[in-house]
């Protein structure tokens, strides 16, 4: 079983590498967000270099009730539907979720596109 934040890299590097997609952004709250940039930066003052740059996060992953609920936010390029890149996304994350052993309950994937 991998930790959230790896599971988080895991999630984002899913969603980027679907056709379409132009880039994630983070989808957690703000607090979530500025905790976990505070984390890396400690990480990485005490010799965890390699661990704060093993790449973003964007995925938010939270835990509770016996479920995973997982929220993503991509830009999606204008020459691509909107319906079928969010589609495929969903699909990618389910995909990654199998693949760890773990469930999602909810998967939400917010588009902003690209014109």
């Amino acid at each position: 079983m991998t930790t959230d934040l790896e599971l988080s890299r895991l999630l984002t590097r899913a969603a980027e590498a679907v056709p379409g997609v132009f880039e994630s952004y983070p989808a957690a709250n703000v607090v979530t967000v500025i905790a976990a940039t505070v984390a890396e930066v400690v990480v990485s003052s005490v010799g965890g270099a390699a661990e704060a740059s093993a790449g973003a996060a964007n995925v938010a992953v939270e835990r509770g009730s016996g479920r995973v609920d997982l929220h993503a936010n991509v830009c999606i390029r204008a020459d691509h539907s909107v319906p079928v890149t969010l589609r495929a996304v969903s699909e990618a994350l389910a995909t990654v979720m199998a693949a760890t052993e773990d469930t999602p309950a909810y998967v939400h994937v917010r588009a902003s596109r690209i014109e």
